[in-house]
């Protein structure tokens, strides 16, 4: 009796990321070849690969940045015209308001007119950005930055 072998998550990762369609592991050829590499090893069928594998890697994804996103500070959100303020709105309330300093657009139309709507439920978001522009403005600013270099450039 053989016993089924199961390939590592890792494995599993690395070959659905290599670009091979998940119908590839149902092919009688990827089976036989999987056999010759380990007989004991059993390939998952497509559907398995496609409904729960999948699902517990976008999990897993999700979890990361969602992590990731609960230490973040400073933040910018960049937005395209097909990102409208309720977007940005939602964005803004599952992330944090407190966490963006800026958000920026690619057309100045959609800019002005999301900036109204969200201006209007996340007004903070622009006071932030507003102390941002200040700071870089400030002269003694960049007299901080260039003694902060000469400091640390020796220490390379």
């Amino acid at each position: 009796m053989k016993c089924k072998v199961r390939v590592p998550r890792e494995v599993r990762v690395k070959i659905v990321c290599s670009g091979i369609l998940f119908s590839a592991f149902d092919n009688p050829f990827f089976k036989d070849y999987t056999k010759i590499l380990n007989p004991g090893y059993d390939p998952s069928k497509r559907t398995t690969l496609a409904s729960s594998i999948l699902d517990s890697e976008a999990a897993n994804i999700i979890i990361k940045v969602e992590n990731e996103l609960s230490k973040a500070k400073n933040l910018t959100l960049c937005i395209d015209t097909n990102f409208n303020a309720e977007k940005i709105i939602e964005v803004l309330e599952n992330v944090g308001p407190e966490k963006f300093i800026a958000i920026v657009s690619d057309t100045e139309m959609s800019m002005i007119a999301a900036k109204k709507q969200v201006l209007e439920q996340e007004a903070q978001i622009f006071s932030h950005a507003n102390s941002v522009k200040n700071l870089i403005n400030d002269r003694q600013f960049w007299i901080d930055i260039k003694q902060l270099r000469n400091i640390l450039g020796p220490a390379k």
